[in-house]
């Protein structure tokens, strides 16, 4: 989520409910609560979007007809795919799964999120190269561990 979009709307909503300020607590602490509403609408409303999405690509998976080694390998990879890509800042997310599970193109895309499609550009350009560094960095690890023969947890 953007801070500066954040500010933003917190001040819109401020300006829309100032009539309710009371004036019991300082404008600063009243301003902040908006900023923490507003923060943990947005947080909760896209746990709920990745978690249909988790549920549709697991959906995907079952319809395959492979056998039960090849599902669960690729469910395996999906795993850690997806919880990678949750591992990114939140438009960098957004815009990952627009992009390459909705198929959507980019100028689409950029109306979807209300950027220029530069933004839209540069926010895919960011996310697959901090997918490419984490997953490369779990198969670092997940290599020296199967070669130690030790087990080392990745962060």
């Amino acid at each position: 989520m953007d801070a500066d979009d954040l500010a933003q709307e917190t001040f819109l909503q401020a300006m829309l409910g100032i009539g309710r300020f009371a004036g019991e607590s300082r404008v600063e602490t009243w301003l902040y609560g908006i900023l923490i509403r507003i923060h943990g609408k947005r947080r909760r409303a896209a746990s709920r979007i990745w978690s249909r999405w988790l549920r549709w690509f697991d959906a995907q998976q079952s319809k395959t007809g492979d056998s039960a080694a090849d599902r669960l390998e690729m469910q395996e990879w999906n795993h850690s795919l997806w919880h990678a890509v949750a591992r990114l800042p939140d438009l960098q997310q957004q815009t990952l799964i627009l992009r390459y599970s909705e198929d959507l193109p980019l100028a689409e895309i950029a109306v979807i999120l209300g950027c220029p499609i530069g933004t839209v550009k540069s926010r895919l350009s960011q996310g697959l190269s901090g997918l490419q560094r984490m997953l490369v960095n779990h198969e670092t690890l997940h290599r020296e561990s199967t070669s130690c023969g030790t087990h080392k947890v990745p962060p």
